[in-house]
């Protein structure tokens, strides 16, 4: 039995046809695998911020912790433009506003503490607690717009962030009376 060349011909194309979709969906998966470890390389750069953060002010240098957590909320901001999931946005966008809140928290103690320490501060000190303040209000108002009834990352961040919302809320305000800020 001899096969035509023109049969031959058509079965070639439909090889190369079926190589080229599995090449296809192989790269796809390469590329999704990526993603998703690019994700958790951003989470896990995310938290080792926050952690070093609070490094440093334990060991009393508010300026450090003002540089950590402000390069996460960064993070977080480019994350919020990245993404195009909504909720999972306004997730991010709300713990940069939390982490702004603290950013501005520590450059004021920083200042507070490089002008001598004894209220009342410099007004660049009670400046920024105001600052933070606005951020931290944000950081509440995106959080409880969130819809927290169904289970995502989006909630679960807010699950994760909203109790450091109200503290930081005390915080600030806390800060302003010991800075006697009016």
């Amino acid at each position: 039995m001899t096969v035509k060349p023109r049969t031959i011909h058509r079965i070639n194309r439909r090889f190369v046809t079926i190589t080229s979709l599995f090449l296809l969906l192989h790269l796809l998966s390469l590329f999704n695998t990526q993603l998703h470890a690019q994700l958790v390389g951003e989470q896990a750069e995310l938290e080792r911020l926050e952690t070093q953060a609070m490094n440093a002010m334990a060991i009393g240098d508010p300026h450090g912790a003002a540089l950590s957590i402000g390069k996460a909320a960064m993070m977080l901001a480019i994350l919020a433009k990245k993404d195009f999931d909504g909720t999972l946005k306004s997730a991010y966008s709300g713990t940069e506003s939390l982490f702004r809140t603290q950013e501005n928290s520590y450059r004021a103690i920083a200042l507070f503490e490089q002008a001598g320490g004894q209220p009342p501060a410099p007004t660049g000190a009670c400046q920024l607690l105001t600052l933070a303040n606005h951020h931290n209000v944000t950081a509440k108002k995106i959080f409880s717009n969130i819809d927290r009834t169904e289970s995502s990352k989006a909630v679960s961040i807010v699950q994760q962030y909203m109790p450091q919302v109200q503290e930081w809320l005390g915080i600030v305000q806390e800060l302003q009376a010991e800075f006697a800020c009016s």
